[in-house]
Formats: C-alpha cells, structure tokens, sequence
C-alpha cells in the first residue's frame, strides 16, 4: 500500500486488500471504529450508476467527524 495513510495518531485508518470477488480491493474499510459498506461489483443498477460504490457507514467513533 504504497501512498496511503494508515494511522492518524491513536486512529487506525484500514483498506479492503484481497476480497477480488467483490471488488473492494483498495477501498477504504475503516477509520477507528466507523466501518465503510460498499455496493459489490456483482451488483448492477445501471439507471443509478452505483456499481461497486459506497453504501453506507456502520459504527462511531468520538475522536472524528464525517459529513
């Protein structure tokens, strides 16, 4: 991972690495405790164009703030 944040302080910054079958390599997994939901790639919704796109979040975590 060559380029990318790991850790801001005490905060964990994490990536998908290996799961090819739903296309989230490279994508980010978590910060803290707050973890990131993707569409998978096998999933298609041409009219909203939101093949293997973000989802959703799931989780908190006090020491940051997401828009």
């Amino acid at each position: 991972m060559v380029g990318r944040i790991t850790s801001i302080g005490p905060i964990k910054i994490n990536y998908y690495e290996t799961d090819y079958d739903k296309g989230y390599k490279g994508k980010l997994k978590s910060i803290g405790t707050v973890k990131f939901i993707y569409f998978k790639d096998t999933y298609n919704n041409r009219k909203a164009n939101i093949i293997g796109k973000f989802k959703q979040q799931k989780g908190q975590d006090r020491r940051l703030i997401i828009h």
